[in-house]
């Protein structure tokens, strides 16, 4: 698995299991993935 899709796992965890009332601060969310698979995804829709 790369390392992109290892952080976009970690922080879809992350907002699947945090706590009520409590803030999830995600810094640079798209770090690691690819910019042109971005892109076309958002091109598709």
């Amino acid at each position: 698995m790369s390392d992109g899709m290892l952080r976009f796992l970690g922080i879809l965890t992350a907002m699947l299991t945090y706590p009520e009332e409590s803030l999830i601060v995600i810094e640079d969310v798209d770090s690691g993935l690819y910019q042109i698979r971005v892109y076309n995804n958002k091109m598709r829709t």
